[in-house]
C-alpha cells in the first residue's frame, strides 16, 4: 500500500489520497484504546513502525510518497 507503485504523474496523488485514508483508520484505531487486546496492540505497533521505517529510512521508498505521507504517520500514535 505505501510502496511506490507508477511512475505516472497523477498515479502518486491518488496512492497519497488512498494511504490518506488508511492512516486515517489506523488513527481511529489508535485513538480508541479499548478496541484491542494486548496482541492486537503489538501487532498494531509493528505495523507502524514498519509503515514508518519504510517511508523514512528506506533508500528505495519514494521521496515523493513519503513526503506526502510523513506528517501523516506520524500523528497516527
Amino acid at each position: 500500500m505505501f510502496a511506490h507503485r507508477s511512475s505516472e504523474p497523477n498515479a502518486v496523488d491518488k496512492q497519497a489520497a488512498l494511504c490518506h485514508r488508511v492512516l486515517d483508520i489506523y488513527f481511529s484505531i489508535g485513538q480508541e484504546g479499548t478496541l484491542l487486546d494486548g496482541e492486537s496492540w503489538e501487532l498494531f505497533l509493528r505495523l507502524l513502525l514498519g509503515i514508518t521505517d519504510y517511508l523514512l529510512g528506506s533508500p528505495s521508498s519514494d521521496h515523493t510518497l513519503a513526503m506526502r505521507l510523513c506528517p501523516h504517520v506520524l500523528k497516527v500514535r
